[in-house]
């Protein structure tokens, strides 16, 4: 049997009780939230100076000399934009790619800044903290997805 005096949805408790549980929840998993998305942003600046570096080893075969910004037509922001793109020093035997935190990704700052150094045949893979210290090596693997 149903009773008919008996009233159908939420009071206004229960639906407060809901949305307090859930507000908990959001901030407890937003910082972990917002961490796994800066260090998803990151493959934005190794494919960025992947793609610059094949572009370097393209220009070279054509020419006595590795490019500078320009020449590569000038990398301004990264594909994704979050980070700003360098080409830093290039000459007769290498060239210095550089990728800089930008906009949100800022607060991502173990890995702000990362840098393919090329000398020659060798191919060196450096990432920055935010203060400008060189990353360990377990700290640049970790900056780099290795």
């Amino acid at each position: 049997m149903c009773r008919a005096d008996r009233p159908h949805g939420f009071t206004l408790v229960e639906a407060l009780v809901v949305m307090a549980i859930v507000a908990v929840l959001v901030a407890l998993a937003w910082p972990s939230l917002q961490g796994h998305w800066l260090r998803a942003r990151r493959a934005d600046a190794v494919l960025a100076l992947l793609q610059l570096q094949q572009q370097q080893l393209r220009w070279r075969a054509d020419h006595a000399r590795y490019a500078d910004a320009t020449e590569l037509g000038a990398p301004g922001p990264s594909p994704d934009g979050h980070f700003r793109l360098a080409v830093d020093a290039p000459d007769l035997h290498g060239f210095t790619l550089v990728a800089r935190a930008d906009g949100p990704q800022r607060a991502d700052r173990p890995c702000a800044t990362f840098q393919l150094v090329q000398q020659h045949a060798d191919t060196r893979l450096q990432s920055f903290t935010a203060d400008g210290r060189a990353n360990t090596a377990t700290e640049n693997r970790r900056c780099w997805g290795r």
